[in-house]
Protein backbone atom coordinates (compact mmCIF):
# COMPACT_ATOMS: atom_id res chain seq x y z
CA UNK A 1 0.00 0.00 0.00
CA UNK A 2 1.45 3.33 -1.05
CA UNK A 3 0.34 6.82 -2.15
CA UNK A 4 -0.21 7.46 -5.84
CA UNK A 5 2.73 8.52 -7.97
CA UNK A 6 2.55 11.99 -9.46
CA UNK A 7 4.49 13.78 -12.19
CA UNK A 8 7.04 16.42 -11.18
CA UNK A 9 5.76 20.00 -11.36
CA UNK A 10 7.33 22.05 -14.16
CA UNK A 11 9.52 25.07 -13.46
CA UNK A 12 6.75 27.59 -14.19
CA UNK A 13 3.42 25.72 -13.79
CA UNK A 14 0.05 27.07 -14.79
CA UNK A 15 -2.27 27.33 -11.76
CA UNK A 16 -6.01 26.94 -12.23
CA UNK A 17 -7.92 29.01 -9.68
CA UNK A 18 -11.46 27.70 -9.19
CA UNK A 19 -14.09 29.98 -7.66
CA UNK A 20 -17.70 28.87 -7.20
CA UNK A 21 -20.35 31.44 -6.34
CA UNK A 22 -23.96 31.50 -5.22
CA UNK A 23 -25.49 34.85 -4.23
CA UNK A 24 -22.20 36.24 -2.90
CA UNK A 25 -22.35 39.36 -5.04
CA UNK A 26 -21.17 41.55 -2.17
CA UNK A 27 -18.04 39.42 -1.65
CA UNK A 28 -17.04 37.83 -4.98
CA UNK A 29 -15.39 40.99 -6.36
CA UNK A 30 -12.88 41.06 -3.49
CA UNK A 31 -12.14 37.37 -3.98
CA UNK A 32 -11.40 37.90 -7.69
CA UNK A 33 -9.27 40.98 -6.93
CA UNK A 34 -7.17 38.96 -4.47
CA UNK A 35 -6.55 36.32 -7.13
CA UNK A 36 -5.58 38.90 -9.76
CA UNK A 37 -3.10 40.59 -7.38
CA UNK A 38 -0.97 37.50 -6.79
CA UNK A 39 2.81 37.87 -6.99
CA UNK A 40 2.80 34.63 -9.04
CA UNK A 41 1.00 35.60 -12.24
CA UNK A 42 0.94 32.42 -14.34
CA UNK A 43 -2.64 31.43 -13.64
CA UNK A 44 -6.14 31.11 -15.05
CA UNK A 45 -9.35 31.78 -13.13
CA UNK A 46 -12.45 29.66 -13.68
CA UNK A 47 -15.57 31.06 -12.02
CA UNK A 48 -18.77 29.04 -11.92
CA UNK A 49 -21.93 30.85 -10.83
CA UNK A 50 -24.43 28.36 -9.46
CA UNK A 51 -27.68 30.12 -10.39
CA UNK A 52 -27.31 33.33 -8.37
CA UNK A 53 -30.29 35.67 -8.11
CA UNK A 54 -28.40 38.72 -6.80
CA UNK A 55 -25.94 40.98 -8.66
CA UNK A 56 -23.23 38.31 -8.84
CA UNK A 57 -23.49 37.77 -12.59
CA UNK A 58 -22.92 41.45 -13.40
CA UNK A 59 -19.90 41.62 -11.06
CA UNK A 60 -18.28 38.48 -12.47
CA UNK A 61 -18.91 39.50 -16.11
CA UNK A 62 -17.24 42.86 -15.47
CA UNK A 63 -14.05 41.16 -14.34
CA UNK A 64 -14.18 38.56 -17.13
CA UNK A 65 -14.39 41.32 -19.76
CA UNK A 66 -11.32 43.05 -18.31
CA UNK A 67 -9.01 40.01 -18.11
CA UNK A 68 -8.93 37.17 -20.63
CA UNK A 69 -7.44 34.83 -18.01
CA UNK A 70 -10.91 34.65 -16.43
CA UNK A 71 -13.39 32.04 -17.71
CA UNK A 72 -16.99 32.49 -16.63
CA UNK A 73 -19.55 29.68 -16.43
CA UNK A 74 -23.19 30.30 -15.48
CA UNK A 75 -25.40 27.33 -14.67
CA UNK A 76 -28.65 26.48 -12.93
CA UNK A 77 -28.43 25.99 -9.19
CA UNK A 78 -27.19 22.52 -8.32
CA UNK A 79 -25.08 22.98 -5.22
CA UNK A 80 -21.40 23.35 -4.40
CA UNK A 81 -20.21 20.00 -5.75
CA UNK A 82 -21.93 20.41 -9.11
CA UNK A 83 -20.44 23.91 -9.48
CA UNK A 84 -16.95 22.64 -8.64
CA UNK A 85 -17.36 19.80 -11.16
CA UNK A 86 -18.43 22.25 -13.88
CA UNK A 87 -15.48 24.54 -13.19
CA UNK A 88 -12.92 21.71 -13.02
CA UNK A 89 -13.87 20.52 -16.49
CA UNK A 90 -12.34 23.75 -17.84
CA UNK A 91 -9.18 23.68 -15.68
CA UNK A 92 -5.89 23.22 -17.57
CA UNK A 93 -3.35 23.91 -14.81
CA UNK A 94 -0.74 21.60 -13.31
CA UNK A 95 -1.93 22.91 -9.94
CA UNK A 96 -5.59 23.45 -9.02
CA UNK A 97 -6.31 25.93 -6.20
CA UNK A 98 -9.72 26.63 -4.71
CA UNK A 99 -10.98 30.02 -3.53
CA UNK A 100 -14.37 30.57 -1.90
CA UNK A 101 -16.28 33.53 -3.32
CA UNK A 102 -16.46 35.15 0.13
CA UNK A 103 -12.76 34.69 1.03
CA UNK A 104 -9.57 36.56 0.13
CA UNK A 105 -6.02 35.39 -0.57
CA UNK A 106 -2.90 37.26 0.51
CA UNK A 107 -0.70 38.30 -2.48
CA UNK A 108 1.95 35.61 -1.85
CA UNK A 109 -0.53 32.71 -1.67
CA UNK A 110 0.17 31.21 -5.11
CA UNK A 111 3.90 31.89 -4.92
CA UNK A 112 4.15 29.96 -1.63
CA UNK A 113 1.92 27.17 -2.97
CA UNK A 114 3.93 26.66 -6.16
CA UNK A 115 7.15 26.69 -4.12
CA UNK A 116 5.70 24.03 -1.79
CA UNK A 117 4.87 21.72 -4.70
CA UNK A 118 8.33 22.24 -6.23
CA UNK A 119 10.23 21.52 -3.01
CA UNK A 120 8.03 18.56 -2.04
CA UNK A 121 7.68 16.57 -5.27
CA UNK A 122 5.93 13.67 -3.54
CA UNK A 123 3.12 15.92 -2.26
CA UNK A 124 -0.10 16.09 -4.27
CA UNK A 125 -2.01 18.14 -1.70
CA UNK A 126 -0.82 21.47 -0.26
CA UNK A 127 -2.69 23.56 2.30
CA UNK A 128 -2.04 26.41 4.75
CA UNK A 129 -3.52 28.45 7.58
CA UNK A 130 -6.30 31.01 7.14
CA UNK A 131 -7.20 34.05 9.26
CA UNK A 132 -10.85 33.97 10.34
CA UNK A 133 -12.44 37.42 10.29
CA UNK A 134 -15.87 39.03 10.47
CA UNK A 135 -17.18 40.98 7.46
CA UNK A 136 -15.99 44.23 9.07
CA UNK A 137 -12.44 42.86 9.09
CA UNK A 138 -12.33 42.22 12.84
CA UNK A 139 -9.96 39.39 13.73
CA UNK A 140 -11.40 36.20 15.24
CA UNK A 141 -8.47 33.78 15.17
CA UNK A 142 -6.07 31.95 12.88
CA UNK A 143 -7.14 28.50 11.74
CA UNK A 144 -5.99 25.93 12.53
CA UNK A 145 -4.63 27.04 15.89
CA UNK A 146 -2.46 23.97 16.48
CA UNK A 147 1.30 24.52 16.38
CA UNK A 148 2.18 21.72 13.96
CA UNK A 149 -0.01 21.16 10.91
CA UNK A 150 -0.64 17.61 9.70
CA UNK A 151 1.68 16.45 6.91
CA UNK A 152 2.52 13.17 5.20
CA UNK A 153 0.34 10.37 3.84
CA UNK A 154 -2.62 10.05 6.19
CA UNK A 155 -4.28 6.82 5.07
CA UNK A 156 -2.14 4.42 7.19
CA UNK A 157 -2.96 6.47 10.30
CA UNK A 158 -6.64 6.82 9.44
CA UNK A 159 -7.28 3.09 9.04
CA UNK A 160 -8.08 2.92 12.76
CA UNK A 161 -8.24 6.60 13.75
CA UNK A 162 -10.03 9.40 11.93
CA UNK A 163 -7.42 11.76 10.53
CA UNK A 164 -7.74 14.67 8.11
CA UNK A 165 -5.81 17.85 7.30
CA UNK A 166 -7.67 20.90 8.71
CA UNK A 167 -8.03 22.67 5.37
CA UNK A 168 -11.03 24.85 4.42
CA UNK A 169 -11.74 25.42 0.70
CA UNK A 170 -9.61 28.51 0.23
CA UNK A 171 -6.55 26.75 1.68
CA UNK A 172 -6.66 23.70 -0.64
CA UNK A 173 -4.43 23.16 -3.68
CA UNK A 174 -4.08 19.89 -5.60
CA UNK A 175 -1.59 18.50 -8.09
CA UNK A 176 -3.47 17.90 -11.35
CA UNK A 177 -2.85 14.13 -11.20
CA UNK A 178 -4.53 14.01 -7.79
CA UNK A 179 -7.40 16.28 -8.88
CA UNK A 180 -8.15 13.96 -11.82
CA UNK A 181 -8.62 11.12 -9.32
CA UNK A 182 -10.67 13.18 -6.86
CA UNK A 183 -13.07 14.62 -9.45
CA UNK A 184 -15.91 14.42 -10.26
CA UNK A 185 -17.46 14.90 -6.84
CA UNK A 186 -20.92 13.47 -6.04
CA UNK A 187 -23.50 16.13 -6.96
CA UNK A 188 -25.41 15.25 -3.79
CA UNK A 189 -23.02 17.43 -1.79
CA UNK A 190 -24.77 20.76 -2.12
CA UNK A 191 -22.44 22.00 0.62
CA UNK A 192 -19.33 20.65 2.44
CA UNK A 193 -17.87 19.57 -0.93
CA UNK A 194 -14.51 20.99 0.24
CA UNK A 195 -14.47 18.34 3.00
CA UNK A 196 -14.99 15.67 0.33
CA UNK A 197 -12.02 17.03 -1.65
CA UNK A 198 -9.90 17.14 1.49
CA UNK A 199 -10.64 13.58 2.61
CA UNK A 200 -10.39 12.06 -0.87
CA UNK A 201 -7.08 13.75 -1.66
CA UNK A 202 -5.46 12.96 1.71
CA UNK A 203 -6.40 9.32 1.17
CA UNK A 204 -4.36 8.87 -2.02
CA UNK A 205 -1.48 11.36 -1.78
CA UNK A 206 1.04 12.96 0.55
CA UNK A 207 -0.05 16.23 2.20
CA UNK A 208 2.25 19.18 2.79
CA UNK A 209 1.32 22.09 5.05
CA UNK A 210 2.62 25.64 4.55
CA UNK A 211 2.70 26.92 8.17
CA UNK A 212 1.93 30.53 7.25
CA UNK A 213 -1.41 32.36 7.10
CA UNK A 214 -2.07 32.98 3.38
CA UNK A 215 -5.62 34.29 3.30
CA UNK A 216 -8.77 35.26 5.18
CA UNK A 217 -11.84 33.16 5.88
CA UNK A 218 -14.88 35.42 6.24
CA UNK A 219 -17.62 34.64 8.77
CA UNK A 220 -20.93 36.32 7.96
CA UNK A 221 -23.81 34.10 9.08
CA UNK A 222 -24.28 32.50 5.69
CA UNK A 223 -21.51 29.98 6.43
CA UNK A 224 -22.53 26.55 7.64
CA UNK A 225 -20.07 26.81 10.54
CA UNK A 226 -20.31 30.48 11.49
CA UNK A 227 -18.67 31.45 14.76
CA UNK A 228 -20.74 32.78 17.62
CA UNK A 229 -24.09 32.18 15.93
CA UNK A 230 -26.76 30.13 17.65
CA UNK A 231 -28.22 27.23 15.70
CA UNK A 232 -31.44 25.28 16.11
CA UNK A 233 -31.57 21.56 16.89
CA UNK A 234 -32.56 21.02 13.24
CA UNK A 235 -29.43 22.89 12.07
CA UNK A 236 -27.22 20.67 14.22
CA UNK A 237 -29.01 17.54 13.01
CA UNK A 238 -28.42 18.62 9.40
CA UNK A 239 -24.78 19.38 10.16
CA UNK A 240 -24.21 15.91 11.66
CA UNK A 241 -26.02 14.27 8.74
CA UNK A 242 -23.73 15.99 6.24
CA UNK A 243 -20.64 15.06 8.25
CA UNK A 244 -21.77 11.43 8.21
CA UNK A 245 -22.27 11.60 4.43
CA UNK A 246 -18.72 12.90 4.01
CA UNK A 247 -17.37 9.92 5.98
CA UNK A 248 -19.44 7.51 3.88
CA UNK A 249 -17.92 9.03 0.76
CA UNK A 250 -14.42 8.60 2.20
CA UNK A 251 -15.14 4.91 2.89
CA UNK A 252 -16.37 4.50 -0.70
CA UNK A 253 -13.31 6.29 -2.11
CA UNK A 254 -10.88 4.21 -0.02
CA UNK A 255 -12.49 0.96 -1.19
CA UNK A 256 -12.18 2.01 -4.84
CA UNK A 257 -8.49 2.90 -4.55
CA UNK A 258 -7.41 0.28 -1.99
CA UNK A 259 -9.89 -2.63 -2.40
CA UNK A 260 -8.17 -5.00 0.04
CA UNK A 261 -7.96 -2.48 2.87
CA UNK A 262 -10.20 -3.08 5.88
CA UNK A 263 -11.36 0.11 7.60
CA UNK A 264 -13.47 0.90 10.66
CA UNK A 265 -16.01 3.58 9.71
CA UNK A 266 -17.83 3.24 13.04
CA UNK A 267 -14.67 4.36 14.83
CA UNK A 268 -14.28 7.21 12.29
CA UNK A 269 -17.80 8.36 13.09
CA UNK A 270 -17.23 8.25 16.85
CA UNK A 271 -14.06 10.32 16.59
CA UNK A 272 -15.01 12.70 13.79
CA UNK A 273 -18.61 13.39 14.80
CA UNK A 274 -17.66 13.65 18.47
CA UNK A 275 -15.15 16.36 17.61
CA UNK A 276 -17.64 17.98 15.22
CA UNK A 277 -20.32 18.16 17.91
CA UNK A 278 -18.00 19.55 20.59
CA UNK A 279 -16.56 22.16 18.22
CA UNK A 280 -20.01 23.09 16.98
CA UNK A 281 -21.41 23.61 20.46
CA UNK A 282 -18.29 25.45 21.58
CA UNK A 283 -18.40 28.08 18.83
CA UNK A 284 -22.15 28.30 18.14
CA UNK A 285 -23.19 29.31 21.65
CA UNK A 286 -25.75 26.48 21.87
CA UNK A 287 -26.17 24.51 25.10
CA UNK A 288 -24.71 21.00 24.58
CA UNK A 289 -27.08 18.06 24.21
CA UNK A 290 -25.37 15.55 26.51
CA UNK A 291 -27.35 12.56 25.24
CA UNK A 292 -26.19 13.36 21.71
CA UNK A 293 -22.56 13.76 22.77
CA UNK A 294 -22.65 10.43 24.65
CA UNK A 295 -23.02 8.61 21.32
CA UNK A 296 -19.48 9.62 20.46
CA UNK A 297 -17.89 9.45 23.93
CA UNK A 298 -15.01 7.17 22.92
CA UNK A 299 -13.91 9.54 20.21
CA UNK A 300 -14.14 12.56 22.53
CA UNK A 301 -12.02 10.82 25.16
CA UNK A 302 -9.38 9.93 22.59
CA UNK A 303 -9.27 13.49 21.27
CA UNK A 304 -8.95 14.82 24.84
CA UNK A 305 -5.90 12.64 25.52
CA UNK A 306 -4.38 13.51 22.14
CA UNK A 307 -4.72 17.18 23.01
CA UNK A 308 -2.91 16.69 26.33
CA UNK A 309 -0.04 14.83 24.66
CA UNK A 310 0.22 17.45 21.90
CA UNK A 311 0.83 20.23 24.43
CA UNK A 312 4.22 20.89 26.05
CA UNK A 313 4.48 18.61 29.12
CA UNK A 314 4.17 21.33 31.79
CA UNK A 315 0.98 22.72 30.20
CA UNK A 316 -0.49 19.28 29.63
CA UNK A 317 0.11 18.31 33.26
CA UNK A 318 -1.37 21.55 34.60
CA UNK A 319 -4.50 21.21 32.44
CA UNK A 320 -4.96 17.57 33.42
CA UNK A 321 -4.50 18.35 37.12
CA UNK A 322 -6.98 21.23 36.98
CA UNK A 323 -9.44 19.02 35.13
CA UNK A 324 -9.26 16.08 37.56
CA UNK A 325 -9.79 18.42 40.51
CA UNK A 326 -12.79 20.18 38.97
CA UNK A 327 -16.46 19.42 39.57
CA UNK A 328 -16.94 18.93 35.82
CA UNK A 329 -14.63 15.92 35.85
CA UNK A 330 -17.07 13.68 37.73
CA UNK A 331 -19.87 14.78 35.40
CA UNK A 332 -18.01 14.05 32.16
CA UNK A 333 -16.59 10.81 33.59
CA UNK A 334 -20.09 9.42 33.14
CA UNK A 335 -19.98 10.03 29.36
Amino acid sequence: MEPMRIKPISHHPLVSIIITNYNYGQYVGKAIESALKQTYQHFEIIICDDGSTDNSLDTIRTYAERDDRIQFIAKQNGGQASALNAAFQHARGEIVSFLDADDVWFPCKLEKTVQAFRTNPQAGFVYHRLRIIYTNGRFIRDYPKIRSLITGWLLPESIHHFCEPPAPSSAISLHRDVALRVFPLPDSFRSTADAVICLRASTITVCYAVPEVLGTWTQHGGNLTSYGQRRTAKDIERYISMARSVLQDKEYFVKINYPTLVIDRKRWEEQSLGLTLCTYYLYSGNHPNIDEIKKYRRGIRLLWWRLLFALPKPFGKLIHQAWTESRLHSFFAEL
